[in-house]
């Protein structure tokens, strides 16, 4: 049974053509999101202290900071929020993900999505957690070290709770269970 409008007239009902247009317009806005978050962090690694400098300067109106990165303002936020402030370089892992569901639901396959999610996750949260562990801020890459403030905080939370070893041990124990 068909809905009618006010004038009277029918309303189409969704059908399997509008789903499929949805779905790909989706999938191609997905896929090209996780391109420009691959491109925000690969550029992020080459000028990071630069895009952190035009960053704090951007509230100032006497002077029109010029980003380095390749995606510009809005890449150089990205990637600052996602490498100096969340996972450090483990942060291409996102990109992957967004990247990867953006291409099934483009070219129409089934999700089954759940086991790479996960295994991604996994790897997302114990790569930062290990570049903390491993470097901490030895290197003051990216504002935060290797693991990025997320790694960071993880690391010192753990360290305070379970100790030098006990987190080593939780490192060790994760990459295994991930690689399992």
């Amino acid at each position: 049974m068909r809905d009618k409008k006010r004038d009277g007239s029918e309303v189409e009902p969704i059908t399997t053509t509008t789903r499929e247009n949805i779905r790909w317009i989706t999938g191609f806005v997905m896929l090209a999101a996780g391109v420009f978050i691959f491109c925000s962090i690969i550029s992020y690694f080459f000028y990071w202290a630069e895009d952190m400098s035009a960053l704090a300067e951007r509230g100032s109106e006497l002077s029109r900071p010029r980003f380095s990165n390749v995606c510009g303002e809005m890449g150089a936020a990205v990637a600052h929020s996602l490498v100096g402030g969340g996972f450090g370089i483990f942060a291409l892992i996102i990109s992957l993900i967004v990247t990867v569901l953006g291409w099934r639901l483009f070219r129409y396959k089934k999700l089954r999505f759940n086991h790479f999610a996960i295994s991604m996750c996994l790897v997302l949260v114990l790569g930062s957690l290990t570049m903390a562990y491993a470097f901490s801020t030895r290197w003051e890459l990216f504002g935060s070290g290797l693991g990025g403030d997320y790694g960071l905080a993880l690391s010192n939370w753990l360290t305070a709770h379970i100790g030098f070893i006990g987190t080593l041990l939780v490192i060790v124990i994760g990459w295994i269970t991930t690689g399992i």
